[in-house]
């Protein structure tokens, strides 16, 4: 039951990081898209 329990604990994990991953890529690609982005 506790291995079953770690499993899932790090499949939401991954899960989240990958969420994380996309919205930063999206927040980014907004940013240069508005001309927002930082330069240097």
């Amino acid at each position: 039951m506790v291995a079953a329990v770690d499993e899932i604990e790090e499949l939401t994990t991954g899960l989240c990081r990958k969420i994380w991953q996309k919205a930063m890529v999206l927040n980014a690609r907004h940013l240069i898209d508005s001309g927002q982005a930082a330069v240097g």
